[in-house]
């Protein structure tokens, strides 16, 4: 599944998006795509085109003037829109599950072929080690690893890369609302980061909801997913757990005031 909503972008434009899209949805694989109801694509029939509108986003219309955004933010880019409509992924997972009879549904960015060395062989190959994909967790496109220290606010943090994104059914809407009630709780201080961010610190506080494979910002985002190495990644990540959680309460005890700081 996909999704696209035309928000202005300064880096690309809608007309560059839109063939981006077009290059992932002509694979012909079963899809879900909420798209702008003011754009068109060239779909094939496996596609279902849910249309829809910035102003259906579950945050729009939520997030307070003046609010934070992050420090290290590209202006051009990185927008109070885009923002609010980069957290809107994990509901539009939940709500695909409307609209498929599949056991889980893989999120991937409607503009991923922009990515280097990413080309429809690549998803495709993708697509076929589907079937062997965990059930039982989320599976995350991940460069950095599980995390286990306080995730900054103000700058990425690419323990998820948001381009693509495995969740079974059962996992779907809790993950939306962990989501969601992670990013309320950082309203509430002030603040409002990535989606990625969001979803690190979704992580980091539910280990046992995901699993991780390495990848960087080329064809790995894709070729990175071998299905059998993922159960290692995730004993890793509980070792890993224990190390954090023993850090974190040095860190309390030693200055509490940086860890305020440090984000969430």
């Amino acid at each position: 599944m996909t999704g696209f909503i035309d928000i202005g972008s300064q880096v690309r434009s809608t007309a560059e998006y839109v063939a981006l899209g077009e290059q992932l949805l002509q694979l012909g694989l079963p899809t879900v795509l909420y798209l702008d109801e003011s754009l068109t694509v060239d779909a094939p029939p496996q596609t279902t085109v849910i249309p829809t509108r910035f102003a259906d986003c579950w945050l729009a219309g939520r997030v307070p003037k003046g609010i934070r955004l992050p420090a290290g933010a590209n202006a051009a880019k990185d927008t109070l829109d885009y923002l609010i409509l980069m957290h809107q992924k994990s509901r539009w997972i939940a709500d695909a599950f409307g609209h498929t009879e599949a056991d889980l549904v893989v999120w991937i960015d409607f503009g991923c072929m922009h990515v280097p060395c990413v080309g429809p062989q690549e998803v495709a190959a993708f697509y076929s080690r589907l079937p062997y994909a965990r059930r039982d967790v989320i599976t995350v496109a991940s460069m950095w690893g599980p995390p286990i220290m306080p995730v900054s606010l103000d700058s990425p943090a690419w323990h998820a890369v948001g381009g693509v994104l495995i969740v079974p059914r059962w996992l779907a809407d809790r993950f939306a609302l962990l989501v969601e009630q992670t990013t309320a709780r950082l309203i509430e201080r002030g603040r409002l980061t990535w989606e990625i961010n969001t979803w690190a610190i979704v992580w980091r506080d539910h280990p046992e909801l995901f699993a991780g494979y390495p990848c960087a910002f080329n064809a790995s985002l894709f070729a990175g997913f071998q299905p059998g190495r993922l159960r290692a990644i995730s004993s890793l990540a509980l070792a890993r757990r224990a190390v954090g959680i023993f850090l974190r309460q040095v860190c309390r005890l030693v200055n509490p005031a940086v860890w305020i700081r440090c984000g969430e």
